[in-house]
């Protein structure tokens, strides 16, 4: 008797492949971004459209595009790297000490990771926009430069800067909210990293990024152990079942089930001793540095105070900002013109007066973000940002 056998489908095969396309069909996605003071803001964005509004976390559906502060980068110099090795090299860029899941994309010359943590905090997938990004650029960008994604109509500017080392980390992107526009953001970003003026920026639309959403493969972060690029029990099933069809004609089959019984084990315990170490190493990590980590959470108010006194304009006032990160400073420039007499020496005196707060130098380091009229015509804004290093090898890390 002869014995068929069933053989998969064109429309079935086409099925597998477009669960790599997570987008392909879709009118609609989810995308998150991190902003300045840890809070996490979801939005709901059309694929199609220019529809973008906020949204709430439990609509976001099974898979997110996230813009955190550890979606990591980092470049492999053209080395094909296993899982273990692309993880290493992001902690060792980036100062981590906890686990981390990989996408590992060596094979295009980069790594993605985040901590392992997160990618089990929520219920739903998580896809890094950074690499998605990484997609739509042409080959060969120069470096440095600017490139970012504008949404809706300026509700959201997500910028990421590209540096000739290539590493991409929480200081290397920034997320504007409402800002006056693409363009003064990248620029404002741009000066922060002390580029210059006319350095290369690619601000990408939300329709193109759409349109690559639907027709790239979908880069997720493992959720789970991984082995021929699947989640570790889809390949043990897949393996398992390969096997086991031989086994049965051999008669084999217990012997196998057995030593893969024995091997699973061995692997479930070997795993649950590497999270015993990475605890522990971690915990005496913590307990040496205590001091450095206090002096990195730490604020610099004299140095902030000096920055302030410097910036105060005759007859004004200034206003400051300190953060771990940065300090903010708004310089609030009288304008006063006295209308009685036109050409007066006192109008002259004050003009002269306003032009020379104007021109007061910026401090090393800092950057203008804007200059604006306020105060109901009557004071000029003059805002400055002085980015502060805080990565963790400055301060014994």
């Amino acid at each position: 008797m002869a014995m068929r056998v069933p053989v998969s489908s064109k429309g079935e095969r086409n099925e597998r492949r477009d669960k790599r396309f997570r987008f392909a069909d879709s009118d609609f996605c989810t995308i998150s971004v991190e902003i300045e003071n840890g809070r996490r803001l979801f939005y709901r964005m059309g694929l199609h459209s220019g529809a973008f509004e906020r949204c709430d976390e439990s609509g976001a559906g099974d898979l997110v595009i996230t813009a955190y502060r550890d979606d990591w980068r980092g470049p492999t110099g053209g080395r094909s790297l296993s899982d273990k090795a692309g993880a290493s090299l992001i902690a060792r860029e980036t100062d981590v000490l906890e686990p981390l899941t990989v996408i590992n994309a060596s094979r295009k010359g980069v790594v993605y990771a985040t901590r392992k943590t997160r990618a089990l905090e929520y219920a739903w997938d998580q896809a890094p926009l950074i690499a998605v990004l990484d997609g739509m650029m042409d080959a060969g960008v120069k470096r440095p430069s600017v490139a970012g994604v504008v949404f809706g109509d300026l509700d959201l500017v997500v910028l990421y800067l590209f540096t000739q080392h290539g590493l991409v980390a929480d200081r290397e992107m920034q997320v504007s909210i409402n800002p006056n526009s693409a363009a003064s953001a990248a620029a404002s970003f741009a000066s922060m990293h002390h580029l210059p003026p006319d350095v290369e920026t690619r601000l990408f639309t939300q329709e193109e990024l759409g349109r690559a959403l639907r027709i790239q493969q979908t880069p997720v972060y493992p959720r789970h152990a991984t082995l021929f690029g699947l989640p570790y029990h889809q390949a043990i099933t897949l393996v398992a079942a390969g096997v086991w069809t031989i086994t049965v004609a051999t008669g084999g089959w217990a012997g196998y089930e057995y030593l893969r019984q024995q091997r699973v084990e061995g692997e479930i315990a070997s795993i649950a001793g590497q999270a015993m170490d990475a605890a522990s190493r971690t915990g005496d990590e913590l307990s040496r540095r205590l001091s450095s980590l206090a002096r990195l959470a730490s604020l610099d108010v004299s140095r902030g105070f000096e920055t302030a006194e410097a910036l105060w304009p005759p007859g004004g006032g200034v206003s400051m900002s300190l953060t771990p990160t940065e300090h903010k400073y708004d310089a609030l420039i009288p304008v006063r013109v006295q209308k009685e007499r036109e050409n007066s020496a006192l109008e002259v005196a004050s003009l002269e007066r306003t032009a020379k707060s104007l021109a007061t130098p910026i401090p090393e380091g800092c950057g203008q973000a804007s200059t604006g009229i306020t105060g109901g015509m009557n004071d000029i804004k003059k805002s400055i940002t002085c980015p502060r290093a805080v990565g963790g090898v400055a301060h014994g890390w």
